[in-house]
Parts: structure tokens; C-alpha cells; sequence
């Protein structure tokens, strides 16, 4: 291992026959070194630290722990993805000793439950940029069509036949597919085994040639024809088709929300959350400002300062953490003196109809 991180050729002799070491041969191989074996001699072309190369396939440690240990510190540091995987016995071995420090240190590996190979080793990809799963941006880099997408969690049932199921999924959205090898059939000696998704499906563009490209709906199937479809057809709405529906498309995004909420635009559409119908040019650049942040530090900017202008217009009155409910209505009603403790003012509970009050407000 050490002689493939180096730069330039080494020569090592007197090097054991046995299948770990051999495993290891292969496994630095497939990463692009070159190594020629003659006997119990080798010479090893060293790539350097950043010089490995992404593998083809999967990289089989065979029986060797330590292959699968000591080369799952070394692909962490890669800026390509690899998994590492074993045979029946290894696959029982625990990796934790090893995923766990390497997870501290900021690499990002996965393994089936309790830890167990095969490995999938992320990788850093290259420049500043980490896929930390555990932070996930509420905004986005870039903006989504209005509509209802599949919930998150598990899709597998959508995915086992070639119909009107669709997983709906918009940008920053992934899908992935875990499976063990294991269980496929043994390759004749000499053989690699390349894997192939094959997917069937719609993709909807945000540009001014597509249609309906701002939503989601309406959705594609299988006997639309064309797209947008032809009149007198829908989506079917069957049993099937809706429990469908009800089931997965359960995750509304209303596209970019701020512009739901504030923009001038939504003003004047019916049923938009812009119930105030705010129109004001400073609160749609800032709109713009926060939908086009290129990090988090404009993001954070552009947000505080739509909070000011909404605050400053009377827009927006913070009451979240005030300790009573504010109401407005007419002076018509009375109430006891005193007033219950309790309850936020027991509005309409203990209230009654105060008919001298309603007649001096006609």
C-alpha cells in the first residue's frame, strides 16, 4: 500500500503468496497502479497520494480484514466514490472500529446495518464542497416547480413495475437503490460484474419552452399521448391510481415560498398565501436576492434584511413568543369583571351581547 501512495517505482522481495496479499495486488490494480510480479519479487509504479484512479468495478478484499481496513482510510481521501467488498466471511465482520474514527475525521462511508461490509466510500470530492446529509439547506441552489412530490422514505413499491407510479422528486432530491451482492450468482473466474440502472420516467424543465413548467402537475402516464395532454384526458383517477396519490404524493413545495408569501406576483392569484397582497418592488428584489444566494452568507444577508422590510411596512407583526392572543373586533360584547386568569382572554367563551354597545357602533 505504501509503495502505491509513493511516487516513483518500487521493488519488494520476498513477497508472500498468500491470497490477503494478493487481494491487496488487485484491489491497488483496479485503482490504476501498475504492479509487475515476477515470482516473489514485485515492482510497484507508485501514483502518488492524489494519483489513484477511480475503479471499474468493486473492489473485492477477498478474506483480508486488513486489506478492507487500511484501504477504506485510503479511498476516504479520494475525490471518486468505490465500495469495498468481501467474501461471505469478511461480510460478517464488524467495520465499526474503522467507519467510526474515519466518520470523526469527516469521511462519509456507508454499510448495511451494524456496520457490516460492503463499504461505500464517498469520497472528498474536490475544491471546498462536502455532501454532509446531516446538514441539508432549506433553500436550495436552485428553485423547484410548484406541486406535490413522492414523501421521503421508502419508494420501492413504485419502482417494481413499468406503469403510472411515478416517484416524483425535484432538485436536491436523491434516490438510491441498496441491494447485496451476495445474492447474485457467482461469476465465472475472471469475470466483472457491471451494474446498470435502468430508469423509466418524465423530466420537466423551468424554461419558457416547456409546458406547465412551473408546476408539477399536471402529472405524465403511460396513455396521455402527448403532453400537455389532448382534451378530454386526464390523469386517471381510478382506485388505484388515487390510492396512489394519497399514499406518496403527500409532500407539497410551493416552489419558491417567499415569493408564495410576499411577492407582488402572487398577489393577485387566488388562493395564494400572499393573503396581506403585498405589492412592493424593495420586498421582490429581496426576494430575488435570497432565491439566488450563491452561499449561505448572502442567504443569511438577503433573509434578515426581508425581515426588516416586512417589519418596518407592518407587514408582518411578530407575536410567536407573546403571552396572549391579540384580537380585533367590534365593541359590541361585555364581559365579567374580572376576568378569568386563564384561557387568553376566553374569547368567545365568557363574552356575551352587549346591546347598548352595539347600538353606539350602529
Amino acid at each position: 500500500m505504501l509503495a502505491s501512495l509513493a511516487e516513483g517505482t518500487s521493488e519488494i522481495t520476498r513477497f508472500s503468496a498468500a491470497a490477503d496479499c494478493r487481494s491487496t495486488l488487485d484491489c491497488f490494480s483496479q485503482l490504476g497502479v501498475k504492479i509487475d510480479i515476477q515470482g516473489d519479487r514485485i515492482r510497484i509504479a507508485g501514483l502518488g497520494l492524489d494519483g489513484l484512479r477511480r475503479p471499474r468495478h468493486t473492489l473485492d478484499a477477498g478474506n483480508s480484514g486488513t486489506t478492507m481496513r487500511l484501504l477504506a482510510g485510503i479511498l476516504a481521501g479520494q475525490e471518486f466514490r468505490s465500495t469495498l467488498e468481501g467474501d461471505a466471511s469478511l461480510r460478517r465482520r464488524p467495520m465499526r472500529r474503522v467507519m467510526d474514527p474515519l466518520t470523526k475525521m469527516g469521511a462519509r462511508i456507508h454499510a448495511r446495518e451494524g456496520g457490516f461490509a460492503p463499504l461505500k466510500i464517498e469520497g472528498t470530492p474536490p475544491g471546498n464542497v462536502q455532501y454532509i446529509y446531516e446538514k441539508v439547506s432549506a433553500t436550495g441552489p436552485y428553485t423547484r416547480p410548484a406541486g406535490t412530490y413522492t414523501r421521503y422514505g421508502d419508494v420501492l413499491p413504485l419502482l417494481t413495475a413499468l406503469d403510472d407510479k411515478l416517484v416524483v422528486f425535484g432538485s436536491g432530491d436523491e434516490v438510491s437503490l441498496d441491494f447485496d451482492p451476495a445474492r447474485l450468482p457467482a461469476l465465472p473466474k475472471g469475470w466483472a460484474r457491471d451494474y446498470f440502472f435502468a430508469a423509466n420516467g418524465y423530466e420537466k424543465d423551468m424554461d419558457f419552452y416547456a409546458a406547465e413548467g412551473n408546476f408539477v402537475a399536471p402529472l405524465p402516464f403511460l396513455r396521455m399521448g402527448d403532453y400537455p395532454y389532448p382534451a378530454g384526458k386526464s390523469f386517471p383517477l381510478d382506485d388505484a391510481h388515487v390510492n396512489y396519490l394519497l399514499e406518496y404524493n403527500t409532500r407539497h413545495m410551493s416552489g419558491n415560498e417567499q415569493r408564495g408569501y410576499w411577492g407582488s406576483q402572487a398577489a393577485d392569484e387566488a388562493g395564494s398565501y400572499n393573503l396581506i397582497g403585498i405589492k412592493n418592488p424593495a420586498v421582490d428584489a429581496m426576494i430575488e436576492q435570497i432565491v439566488y444566494a450563491k452561499n449561505r452568507g448572502d442567504l443569511e444577508a438577503a433573509t434578515r434584511a426581508l425581515d426588516r422590510i416586512l417589519l418596518w411596512n407592518h407587514y408582518v407583526v411578530p407575536q410567536w413568543t407573546y403571552g396572549k392572543v391579540r384580537t380585533a373586533r367590534w365593541n359590541r360584547f361585555g364581559h365579567p369583571d374580572p376576568m378569568p386568569k386563564y384561557g387568553r382572554a376566553a374569547f368567545p367563551n365568557v363574552w356575551w351581547w352587549d346591546a347598548d354597545k352595539a347600538a353606539k357602533t350602529g
